[in-house]
């Protein structure tokens, strides 16, 4: 008989963003008390692992992806106790717990940057990408708009951040950065962490020149080389080398010396959304998984998410596993992405069909479970860097981060001081407690998703299989083993479709509905936006 699978193969991860999560003593920012409190609230929806946006020490101009210390934990969340004190009750309920690894940047008060900056000759002189000439050495674009390096008035020097300027990139390629990640990542697992999402991985490694990256010369690439360069380029030289297979091997070594399974998953920087560069990275002696953002970009079509998971499981054959990331921090609302007005709801219903029922490891963004909107931050109270810079064109990551809703009371519960982001507009209204109570609400379907996927053999364990062809309007796959297949249809259209099951499949129960269905033996009708899990016999 075979292993089972590890837990992270097949893990249903909840993404915790701690600044908008629960606030635990008034001052409107959300802390690791505060999630700990709600932990309950997760192993209850279904969930069994966490993962925490960064806890360290940061001065915040990218908020915590910027690191200042990535041995402490910053006070404004409660410090390393507050995150004992969670690891231990995740773990007395069954979650596992991951950080987020920062690791391709610094901020740059640092100690690290601060050292370097002051002496070039000194320890860290040389734990940075230092450039000392007065113009860059390269055409390399920041992910947030502008030049990649920046002119240092301390040290007269460039340095470059693949970010913000207050984010200078750490210099993989020198042994001693590469040691002191290494042991960090040693000093999480011993603490008691189950693993790290790592925070644009693909981007540590840089061409040892630091040769020019190539622009494009499609329509994009000439129109955005004038507005905003980075989309412009082809980053063959900044992103995605091949030196860094080396430092992947290291880190999944570390990982798996351990005396219990821990995880590795990465975020792979990609603007194309190519499946294949994110499996790249994944194997025996690299990356577990790769997180991949494609669903993000898809529209609300039957045919673009049948091609979207059709890709993926190509892509993470052969053994790897894939995930299914709908919704984070970077990025608009799934209820407002992919929402039509009075339908919304039905739509967010069927989002966990769709999403909990494929293999691997599916992630969770906090609210979406609830149908969380985009928030319309106003000008004054925007926070995010990008927002600030980009606003009117782009007005930033807030609107995705607002606090998360639990009850109807003053600002959802989240906090009793002033939140430092508003709320949803209609948070007393769309809020945990009222869908809780709600049979057939977007929360109370993904708790039933997520309950179906842990007890029944084909959603843990079982092949998935398309058909050859998309619907105009229905999505469907089948998960069976040699004891058991079920069945996900979803009617992502507006009118009703009366569906009929494939040759030789026949259905002997229903396990969850969303919206109108009804179901024969070998067909099923479902109402707009509705959706069904059935359970079939094969021949």
């Amino acid at each position: 008989m075979s292993a089972d699978p590890p837990w992270w193969a097949r893990a249903a991860v909840y993404q915790i963003y701690l600044r908008s999560f629960q606030d635990s003593d008034g001052d409107g920012v959300g802390d690791l008390d505060g999630a700990r409190s709600r932990l309950p609230d997760l192993a209850d929806l279904g969930i069994d692992t966490v993962w925490l946006s960064p806890v360290h020490p940061s001065p915040d101009r990218d908020f915590g992806y910027d690191v200042a210390d990535y041995d402490d934990v910053a006070a404004v969340y409660g410090g390393t106790p507050a995150l004992r004190r969670f690891v231990d009750v995740a773990h007395d309920l069954g979650l596992r717990v991951l950080l987020d690894g920062v690791f391709n940047h610094t901020s740059d008060q640092h100690a690290w940057f601060r050292s370097s900056r002051s002496q070039p000759d000194g320890p860290h002189g040389d734990w940075y990408h230092w450039h000392d000439g007065p113009h860059p050495p390269n055409n390399w674009a920041s992910t947030f708009g502008g030049p990649a390096w920046t002119h240092d008035p301390t040290s007269g020097r460039l340095y470059l951040h693949s970010f913000a300027p207050e984010q200078p990139d750490l210099n993989w390629a020198n042994p001693d950065v590469q040691q002191a990640i290494f042991d960090n990542l040693a000093h999480w697992f011993d603490f008691g962490i189950d693993g790290f999402r790592l925070d644009v991985f693909n981007n540590y490694a840089k061409h040892p020149q630091l040769a020019d990256n190539p622009w494009r010369t499609d329509l994009l690439g000439r129109v955005a080389r004038f507005i905003y360069p980075f989309l412009a380029q082809d980053h063959i030289h900044d992103r995605d080398r091949p030196e860094l297979a080396h430092l992947l091997a290291r880190m999944r070594a570390i990982a798996d010396s351990a005396d219990r399974p821990l995880v590795l998953v990465g975020e792979t920087l990609d603007e194309r959304f190519e499946y294949d560069r994110a499996a790249t990275w994944c194997g025996p002696d690299r990356l577990h998984l790769a997180f991949h953002f494609r669903w993000l970009h898809t529209r609300w079509s039957a045919p673009d998410f049948h091609a979207a998971i059709r890709d993926q499981l190509a892509a993470f054959g052969g053994g790897l596993t894939p995930t299914w990331v709908l919704g984070n921090h970077d990025f608009p609302r799934l209820a407002t992405r992919w929402g039509a007005g009075r339908h919304t709801d039905a739509r967010m219903r069927l989002v966990p069909l769709l999403q909990l029922g494929l293999p691997g490891m599916a992630v969770v963004y906090q609210g979406d479970e609830l149908g969380t909107p985009e928030a319309r931050i106003p000008r004054k109270q925007i926070q995010d860097p990008p927002g600030k810079r980009f606003w009117p064109l782009y007005r930033g990551r807030d609107g995705c981060r607002t606090p998360m809703a639990w009850d109807a009371h003053p600002h959802g519960a989240f906090t009793t001081g002033t939140p430092w982001l508003p709320l949803h507009p209609d948070h007393p209204t769309r809020n945990v407690a009222v869908q809780r109570a709600r049979p057939g609400s977007i929360w109370s379907t993904y708790r039933a998703m997520l309950h179906l996927r842990r007890t029944h053999p084909a959603l843990v364990e079982g092949q998935v299989t398309l058909p050859l062809s998309p619907s105009a309007a229905v999505v469907t796959y089948l998960r069976h083993t040699s004891r058991q297949a079920v069945r996900v249809v979803a009617n992502l259209s507006s009118k009703e479709v009366s569906w009929r099951l494939p040759r030789g499949e026949v259905a002997t129960g229903t396990l969850l509905t969303t919206g109108f269905c009804a179901s024969s033996a070998r067909s099923i009708t479902l109402g707009p936006y509705a959706g069904a899990v059935v359970e079939v016999d094969q021949p």
